[in-house]
């Protein structure tokens, strides 16, 4: 350096340097100036500067001194690093890139130069080369807090989560009390299974920083996943108290109690209405109506157009109205989800109907690109569920607006004129829990397209000599006290009878242990159960062969998982209640012709259950024919879907106010 020590000014420089050290860049530049009067031009102070300016978020005033800096010294590799991020911070990524790798030829184990050049790479969506930044970083400086956290995030964008898991790992080493490290590690377990690991993670991540609503988040999505809603509504009210004005961490209350056996409607609809009211999404006046006899622009929102159940559901109308031109309906399929996260479902709605992707647009763009659009019905595929912009919706982008097949019910926004639904869902005289309008369908709320990588149905394994077995293939999410009630109670009534329960998370040792201890509670010995973790979706499938009878859970009922348990032979047995999440099932199964495998209560389910093993021959004819009977219903008679959709959305439009 080339002040002198004994000159006054040094305690300027110190003191500067010092306040940069403690995270107090504002307090730098006084002193900064100060001694550069007294040393014009010293590279040592100007790079000084240039960090507090970037840290200030005052990139031109970095780039500038900068540039002083390295006139004086050109060699000067840190003040050619942060210039490439003043550069960066600005926009010109070209001359960023050039200052990063300038620093990196002169000095090629530069740890910090290899990480921004990283950072500004996967800026760009140059994964590899990001990648390989970062690790050159990490060879050189083998406990960079920073490059680890990246390399950990970029390997979750790319679906490595292994390796991520091993990044975070690292991070946790090197940077114990970072908070990322550790939510990290939380997610990248969480996608591996490993959900007792995870939770350990998250729980860290929530002790270290008792105020980040992030932590709390994570842990209550996480339990929920796992059917323990009630241990999750504690994190998910903390995380709104945190953020009160945050709607995604509001909303997760409202989706947890969707799961609680003990939510009635009404409280459903004012837990909603309280969540339009605190988020100020008040009903803006309304555009004009189109005409209902004229041409109608209908448009799908939704993060979830691709292999989900909103993007099997959507698919058949989509075709069907594709393929019907005098119905008079355009569908416009408007994409959230990223490019690259587009899958076979995506590209065949694609195929269908005007496919736009808007995934990055803020509301206010995004209404634009609507209203450009021209389109007249826009339809919330989301509702409270992640990736909703429901916010969206509180603009009135649309004339007329619908939520559907996404969401459990009423969303709470008076902006929404209706509600998708049938009588199964909707009962006539349960209007008043939903602030939206019924729309209803005739048949059911929504038609199924079967998969096509469906294997045959098997034979049933009653019939081969098996003993009868029951089968849950539904989320986790959907377990609780009353759902091992009632599945304990079939066991019970069916002696020598097994249970199959199937879907990601089982894997989890944590997680079987604590279902078996959930059963042994109920006289029901592990030996009797058998539970299958993540696997293909074509394999996943393939277990109903060793399935006799389904049984459903409550108060969530399953949708698309009832529909496949009926496309591969297997009849469901369910109990129906009063929410509109509990009453999937029954829906499906009354379009198919099997309404009378709708319970009245938990020793109904049982005797259903049992009767229907009972009788093996008539089992075996049943499951038989379970698919001629799909194809033969309304759940997949597109076309007259697409009819009844067309008409129904015509006689709303025309009844709104």
């Amino acid at each position: 350096m080339s002040h002198d020590a004994s000159d006054a000014s040094e305690v300027l420089y110190q003191q500067a340097a010092r306040a940069l050290r403690q995270g107090r860049p504002a307090e730098a530049l006084d002193p900064l100036e100060s001694y550069l009067t007294a040393h014009p031009g010293n590279p040592e102070a100007l790079n000084l500067m240039g960090i507090a300016a970037l840290r200030l978020g005052r990139p031109e005033m970095a780039r500038q001194v900068l540039i002083e800096a390295l006139k004086a010294r050109p060699d000067f590799v840190e003040a050619l690093s942060n210039l490439g991020s003043a550069c960066q911070a600005l926009g010109d990524l070209a001359t960023a890139e050039k200052a990063f790798r300038a620093a990196l030829h002169i000095q090629p184990a530069f740890a910090a130069a290899h990480y921004n050049l990283g950072n500004l790479l996967a800026q760009q969506d140059k994964w590899a080369e990001a990648e390989a930044a970062y690790t050159a970083a990490l060879s050189h400086e083998p406990r960079h807090p920073g490059a680890w956290r990246n390399l950990g995030t970029l390997l979750l964008d790319q679906g490595r989560d292994e390796e991520a898991e091993k990044a975070f790992d690292a991070l946790t080493e090197a940077a114990p009390v970072e908070i990322a490290g550790w939510l990290g590690l939380g997610e990248a377990r969480r996608r591996r299974g490993r959900l007792f690991a995870a939770e350990q993670a998250l729980s860290t991540a929530a002790a270290l920083d008792p105020g980040d609503p992030r932590p709390q988040t994570n842990l209550g999505n996480l339990l929920a996943a796992q059917g323990r809603s009630e241990e999750a509504l504690p994190h998910y009210r903390r995380a709104h108290e945190l953020t009160p004005e945050h709607p995604w961490r509001h909303g997760n209350l409202l989706c947890a109690h969707q799961y609680l056996p003990d939510t009635p409607p009404a409280m459903l609809r004012r837990l909603h209405e309280a969540w339009a009211a605190r988020h100020g999404l008040q009903d803006p006046p309304a555009r004009p109506r189109p005409d209902p006899e004229g041409p109608l622009r209908l448009g799908l929102l939704s993060i979830d157009l691709g292999q989900h159940p909103v993007g099997f559901f959507m698919l058949g109308l989509v075709r069907a109205l594709a393929a019907a031109p005098e119905l008079g309906i355009e569908v416009h399929a408007l994409s959230l989800r990223r490019a690259e996260d587009e899958d076979a479902t995506s590209r065949r709605l694609a195929e269908a109907c005007r496919w736009h992707r808007l995934d990055g647009l803020d509301d206010d763009a995004l209404a634009g690109r609507i209203a450009g659009l021209g389109i007249d019905v826009l339809v919330d595929l989301a509702g409270h569920t992640a990736g909703n912009r429901l916010s969206l919706f509180a603009r009135r982008p649309a004339p007329v607006q619908l939520s559907w097949a996404g969401y459990t019910g009423t969303t709470g926004l008076a902006a929404i004129d209706g509600l998708v639904c049938d009588r199964f869902h909707v009962p006539p005289g349960s209007e008043a829990d939903h602030v939206e309008r019924p729309l209803r369908l005739p048949h059911g709320y929504i038609c199924y397209s079967p998969p096509e990588d469906a294997p045959p149905v098997a034979p049933l394994p009653l019939a081969g000599g098996a003993p009868p077995t029951f089968g849950c293939f539904n989320n986790p999410a959907k377990l609780n006290e009353v759902v091992y009630d009632l599945f304990a109670g079939a066991l019970t009534r069916v002696p020598g009878s097994r249970l199959l329960m199937a879907f990601r998370g089982y894997e989890d040792a944590t997680v079987r242990t604590r279902v078996f201890a959930a059963f042994g509670l109920r006289g029901i010995d592990a030996t009797r159960l058998d539970l299958l973790g993540k696997r293909p979706h074509a394999e996943f499938l393939a277990a109903y062969g060793r399935v006799d009878v389904a049984l459903d859970t409550h108060p969530y009922s399953g949708g698309l998982t009832t529909l496949e348990a009926l496309w591969m032979g297997v009849p469901v047995v369910t109990l129906p209640g009063p929410t509109f999440a509990s009453r999937h099932s029954l829906s499906h199964l009354a379009n198919a012709g099997l309404g009378h495998l709708a319970a009245r209560d938990a020793e109904d389910f049982a005797r259903i259950a049992a009767d229907l093993v009972g009788d093996p021959a008539a089992l075996a004819e049943l499951r038989a024919g379970l698919r001629a009977r799909l194809l033969a219903s309304p759940l997949l008679d597109h076309k007259g879907f697409a009819r009844d959709f067309a008409s129904h959305l015509r006689a709303f439009i025309a009844a709104l106010p």
